[in-house]
């Protein structure tokens, strides 16, 4: 079920009898700040500018002592969150959720540095059951296994993971303009069409066939060598 967009990866922990503090930190120094809009534990509609944090020793996920020892962590506490807004900041930035007087940190979300109002696509799993078998459960623990496809995202760091289609069309590629370098046109333009025909035959496969389609049913545990993927007992 498509849930819609929201500026969160993960949902803040649920509570019936408190709300979190947040803190933003970066592996870089930052200039700029995070503004949260949301609403505490009384609903009440409410915002705050967050100081972003630098990572103990600019190393991600590495913080020296508590989050509240010496970091800004925001003044307000947030039941939920409803909007995100960030300038452009030299790394990414992750938000966290505080437990008052615990120290106990959930992660909320990790935005791309290049983003400004980030928002997430959710989707909820229905009908599913947890380990115990209760059908439903929102904190219950529970897995599926997904056939999905990756949206296009533009490359704008130096260490941004580049996502190739298929390493064969690459090497292809590669072997073609070799080939052209050395000027050896012949083989070059062969090698290139090999790597367009195998790009061919890719998408091909991602291309919904026309008419009908049909669903089939199947017991899981019939599946052989992937039952392990499968949680059930």
């Amino acid at each position: 079920m498509d849930l819609g967009e929201f500026p969160y990866q993960f949902q803040m922990p649920l509570a019936e009898t408190t709300a979190y503090n947040l803190v933003a930190f970066s592996t870089s120094n930052e200039t700029t700040k995070l503004k949260v809009w949301g609403f505490d534990f009384k609903n009440n509609e409410i915002s705050e500018e967050l100081t972003i944090n630098r990572f103990y020793n600019g190393t991600e996920g590495s913080i020296s002592g508590t989050a509240g020892d010496g970091y800004a962590i925001t003044t307000q506490q947030f039941k939920e969150i409803t909007r995100v807004v960030k300038s452009e900041t030299n790394s990414s930035v992750v938000l966290y959720a505080i437990e008052p007087g615990t120290s106990k940190m959930w992660f909320v979300a990790k935005y791309h540095s290049k983003d400004t109002i980030p928002m997430f696509r959710r989707y909820r799993v229905i009908n599913k059951k947890n380990k115990s078998g209760i059908d439903g459960d929102e904190r219950s623990e529970t897995c599926i296994l997904a056939m999905v496809k990756l949206g296009y995202s533009e490359l704008s760091e130096n260490d941004d993971i580049v996502l190739i289609d298929s390493i064969s069309a690459l090497k292809m590629m590669l072997i073609a303009i070799k080939y052209e370098n050395e000027g050896n046109l012949t083989q070059a333009i062969q090698f290139e069409s090999n790597a367009v025909r195998i790009l061919e035959d890719v998408n091909a496969h991602h291309k919904v066939s026309q008419g009908t389609p049909v669903i089939i049913d199947f017991e899981r545990r019939l599946m052989g060598g992937v039952t392990n993927r499968w949680p059930y007992t």
